[in-house]
């Protein structure tokens, strides 16, 4: 199972993680739309991986991939993590 990490437009300094669906291509940088307590956010992929922290059990799948968009390029995604980091910010409201 595959599991992506997503910055959500969150006051909270945390990274979600989501089980990806078969059928879904998700990369680095692409936007997807997430439900976070039952609310729906829109949010962005900074990592995709095979494993992790969190129990596989709590984990929800990733509702879609937002069409027409491109991904985020690397070098904005490293933008967004200084300013995150420099601002002290959430990366998901950066």
């Amino acid at each position: 199972m595959a599991i992506a990490r997503v910055a959500l437009p969150v006051a909270v300094d945390k990274i979600f993680d989501y089980w990806i669906p078969e059928g879904l291509a998700v990369t680095t940088g692409t936007l997807v739309r997430v439900d976070l307590a039952g609310r729906p956010l829109a949010g962005v992929v900074v990592d995709v991986g095979a494993a992790s922290a969190a129990q596989s059990g709590s984990l929800v799948p990733l509702r879609e991939v937002v069409s027409g968009l491109a991904p985020l390029p690397p070098d904005v995604l490293a933008l967004a993590g200084f300013v995150a980091e420099y601002y002290q910010a959430p990366l998901g409201q950066v």
